[in-house]
């Protein structure tokens, strides 16, 4: 019987230090939102790290007509403010773009983020740098 109850206790204690040990690596390894909002710069710095182009129309490769409004982030206010300096450069870059475009290249959200992220690369391949951080599309009609 005595085996019994030190078995029991033994058990019992390991198990306790295991699920201890278990619950402390959890805690100490997952980053906490602390951390994970570093990443994101603070609202004030996003809104004067955006530049907002004005709504775009043009033709598409296949015959049809886009209307579309972009937000572009830039890495820093600086940079946001250089590229206000441009704008009519960045319009054309993605004038030229979506000239290149089928209307099915365009449908769905997997068409939006794809144009996102194709932008996204153009522009910052033809103005030498990573400037632009993300390309959001805030309006988009396709006839």
């Amino acid at each position: 019987m005595k085996l019994y109850v030190k078995s029991i206790i033994a058990i019992g204690v390991i198990s306790t230090v295991v699920l201890g040990g278990f619950f402390t690596w959890q805690k100490l390894t997952a980053p906490n939102e602390a951390q994970a909002n570093m990443n994101e710069p603070p609202i004030d710095d996003l809104i004067k790290q955006t530049i907002v182009i004005d709504p775009i129309t043009t033709n598409l490769k296949d015959g049809g007509i886009i209307k579309a409004k972009f937000e572009l982030v830039s890495s820093t206010a600086k940079n946001a403010e250089e590229l206000k300096k441009i704008s009519f450069k960045i319009n054309s870059i993605i004038i030229q773009y979506m000239n290149g475009l089928k209307k099915e290249d365009l449908t769905g959200a997997a068409g939006i983020e794809a144009l996102e992220n194709n932008l996204l690369k153009k522009l910052n391949d033809e103005l030498g740098g990573s400037y632009i951080k993300h390309v959001y599309t805030t309006e988009k009609l396709i006839q």
